[in-house]
């Protein structure tokens, strides 16, 4: 996080709040961001089976914000930071995050809703990687400029399927992160299957030389 930090800040440009996935929800990585003065919104991961402050943050009524403290297990260093926990219909996220609107309460549970929203709003690489693997073409050449081409191809045609998806959402009143069934990206592809047949006809007949 902080090699990516610094290239971004390399390149000029200025952020001031970070959306990390679970694998990040390391104490050091959470001073580091608070010593940038960074808002950041975190998803934490309980420790082991013991009641322990992490597993802790799991408890309580939803929507619930309160302060959490641990000592990270390489530095020794202590860590702490407010976390919201948010009970879905699927999953329980004890969410640690850190804002700018003011330590009011008010204030304090409109930055926690601001940036669970911000995290929802996250780029899924697992589930993109997956659904890119959908739309790849296969190959056995071993060119790497040739396959690399396929893969810039295989994420074009996903990011054309979010758009579109998005466009029907919107169209038929939907909430803008719900799924299209009318549009799978499978059918999508069928359909630009069909369309190159139609443009490029395969042969169906081999010449026999006589």
């Amino acid at each position: 996080v902080r090699t990516l930090l610094g290239q971004v800040a390399a390149h000029g440009l200025k952020i001031r709040s970070v959306a990390l996935d679970s694998a990040f929800d390391s104490g050091e990585t959470i001073l580091l961001l608070q010593e940038r003065r960074l808002a950041y919104v975190v998803p934490l991961r309980g420790k082991g089976s013991g009641n322990n402050a992490r597993n802790r943050c799991f408890e309580g009524h939803h929507r619930q914000v309160r302060w959490t403290e641990w000592t990270t297990e390489r530095s020794r260093q202590r860590v702490r930071t407010r976390v919201v926990l948010w009970k879905g219909s699927r999953k329980t996220l004890a969410l640690a995050f850190q804002g700018g609107s003011g330590e009011r309460a008010y204030h304090v549970y409109r930055q926690a809703e601001r940036l669970r929203q911000l995290y929802r709003r996250r780029f899924g690489i697992e589930t993109s990687y997956r659904q890119k693997n959908q739309a790849q073409a296969k190959t056995t050449s071993k060119d790497p400029v040739y396959r690399l081409l396929l893969e810039g191809i295989a994420y074009l045609l996903r990011q054309v399927w979010v758009v579109l998806t998005e466009a029907l959402a919107r169209r038929g009143g939907q909430r803008r992160d719900g799924w299209v069934g009318a549009l799978t990206l499978a059918l999508l592809l069928d359909w630009l299957l069909d369309a190159l047949k139609k443009e490029h006809p395969e042969s169906c007949s081999i010449p026999l030389n006589a």
